[in-house]
């Protein structure tokens, strides 16, 4: 982590706190910056110039972007609208009288570069890439090392530089835990990242106050209407909505009576590669039940389709005449063999019969 940035005559301080967050900024000898946290999370700041300390606190999108800075009294200061891969829209963002340093999914950009600062390495928003080598690059094999979050800035994030996050399977997770007590995973045995899974049961919560205190029992969920969950707010150009949480995700999965479908996708990353990995190879017998292994035990025991959370079964010899379940369980490429996919764990997916030939046919 950095503690100092120089430009010119102009020096920039960093103070640390414990876990590393940058708590002060100190520019010059007399402006001072002090940030406010929960957790990991940047919620806010207190800007001093002078005698004067002014408080702001952030509206957040659901990666984490600063998307509007609101002032104690619910003015908004200043906002940003971002496309996907955190450059700003020309004609969309308004700077006010906060600190306006803080950014995409939150993080420093530096005005001299216009670079973000991750901790790990500097990204560079307007060609969605980082300026040096994953640290764990050993650990995506199939994927660049300069890629920024798997290709996939709306769905997941890297909040250091150095490791992928998958914002909405976490969510999924959670908002299905909090909707009903039949569906989604306990934080202990959930496989994912436990700060999405947070957020995930603070949607729940906030989507079961809107919905109007829906009782949680035996066979009752969470009302929506029968259709897909989408919430959205002021300034959302790629999806992403605003709310007076701060956090709100859309489409994650259908919100039904009684029902919280969520596809949060197992994580194999802890599957080791086989010796053999490479670009446009199959998975091979002994790969296949590990990632198998790996979903039933990301799923309370039970395999379920990284894609629509559907229930599956453990695939069975062929027999001449009879034609398989198409709940049957198959372990697939997310980038196909013929694109250059590789058979990775981090290339792994498990479906089912019916979505692996669906996709086939697109």
């Amino acid at each position: 982590m950095r503690t100092q940035k120089i430009q010119g005559a102009a020096t920039t301080s960093y103070i640390l706190g414990a876990g590393g967050n940058t708590e002060v900024v100190v520019t010059g000898s007399t402006a001072l910056t002090y940030n406010f946290f929960a957790g990991p999370e940047n919620v806010g700041q207190a800007k001093r110039s002078g005698g004067t300390l002014t408080r702001y606190y952030y509206l957040k999108d659901h990666i984490g972007d600063i998307r509007a800075t609101l002032t104690t009294t619910g003015t908004v200061d200043a906002y940003n609208d971002y496309y996907p891969y955190g450059q700003l829209m020309d004609g969309r963002s308004q700077t006010g009288s906060a600190d306006p340093r803080y950014k995409y999914t939150g993080k420093e950009r530096d005005v001299e570069t216009n670079y973000d600062y991750f901790g790990a390495r500097y990204y560079d928003c307007r060609i969605g890439r980082w300026l040096a080598v994953d640290p764990l690059a050993e650990k995506y094999a199939s994927l660049s090392p300069f890629n920024y979050a798997d290709n996939n800035p709306i769905r997941s994030i890297d909040p250091d530089g150095a490791g992928i996050l998958d914002i909405v399977a976490g969510v999924a997770n959670g908002l299905a835990k909090s909707a009903t007590p039949y569906e989604g995973k306990s934080i202990e045995s959930y496989g994912g990242d436990k700060h999405d899974y947070a957020v995930g049961n603070v949607i729940g919560d906030v989507v079961g106050m809107v919905a109007g205190g829906v009782e949680m029992g035996a066979g009752a969920g969470m009302a929506g209407g029968g259709s897909a969950l989408s919430l959205t707010g002021l300034g959302a150009p790629v999806g992403i909505p605003l709310a007076g949480a701060g956090v709100l995700v859309a489409g994650v999965g259908a919100v039904t009576t009684g029902v919280a479908t969520a596809n949060a996708m197992a994580d194999y990353s802890n599957v080791k590669d086989h010796s053999s990995v490479g670009e446009g190879k199959k998975f091979t017998q002994s790969q296949k039940e590990k990632f198998r292994d790996a979903n039933k035990q990301a799923n309370g025991g039970e395999l379920k389709s990284d894609i629509s959370g559907e229930t599956l079964e453990e695939p069975q010899q062929h027999q001449k005449g009879v034609k398989p379940p198409e709940n049957e369980a198959h372990v697939d490429h997310k980038k196909p063999k013929s694109k250059g996919g590789s058979n990775s764990s981090s290339n792994a997916q498990v479906i089912s019969r019916k979505e692996n030939l669906q996709k086939s046919n697109n």
